[in-house]
């Protein structure tokens, strides 16, 4: 199996770094988001380009649950900055209410994504070859256009939606510590 753990860490090592650098929140979201996830996605891809999967279930294992650990950041990072980049500024009321309304991002999400979201959360497999096999997915079909997957190589039909499911519930912890201020 790749060896991924420690390149996880180590990105968020890096981050974290980045949230005690003395900058704005904004700020320090912009310099996290810039570099760290992509650059750590980019040094996961290489060793997988060199890899050879023992099986599909470690193909799948690696779509399933791997990818979306790191991709969850290239999703999560910019929801916090488009959210910083519109809260209402000098209005307390005004911001517990932006806040507010931002807590009902995750269930919006889930209630959108509800069959793929109670597959994910229940563990089931019964349909892992055709969501997290790139031999499974079409690109004729390619519907999926982030950043980190444009080049088509090493993405599924699926993985995307267990990043987003990821980066969604960092969310609206991140939201709920907000509204705990107030």
């Amino acid at each position: 199996m790749i060896e991924w753990q420690t390149l996880y860490e180590e990105m968020l090592t890096s981050i974290e770094r980045c949230r005690q650098l003395p900058l704005s929140e904004i700020e320090q979201i912009e310099v996290s988001f810039n570099k760290i996830p992509l650059d750590h996605w980019g040094k996961l891809k290489k060793k997988l380009a060199l890899h050879q999967f023992v099986n599909a279930n470690e193909e799948i294992d690696f779509y399933k649950n791997i990818k979306p650990k790191f991709t969850c950041f290239l999703e999560y990072l910019p929801i916090i900055y488009l959210a910083l980049s519109f809260l209402p500024a000098n209005d307390s009321e005004l911001q517990k209410y932006f806040w507010i309304e931002e807590s009902g991002k995750l269930q919006k999400f889930v209630e959108k994504n509800m069959d793929f979201v109670n597959y994910y959360r229940n563990g089931s497999c019964n349909y892992d070859n055709q969501y997290f096999l790139p031999a499974n997915y079409d690109l004729a079909c390619f519907t999926v256009s982030k950043i980190y997957d444009m080049d088509g190589e090493f993405m599924t039909s699926h993985d995307h939606l267990v990043a987003n499911l990821f980066a969604q519930e960092m969310y609206y912890e991140y939201v709920k510590n907000k509204l705990e201020m107030f």
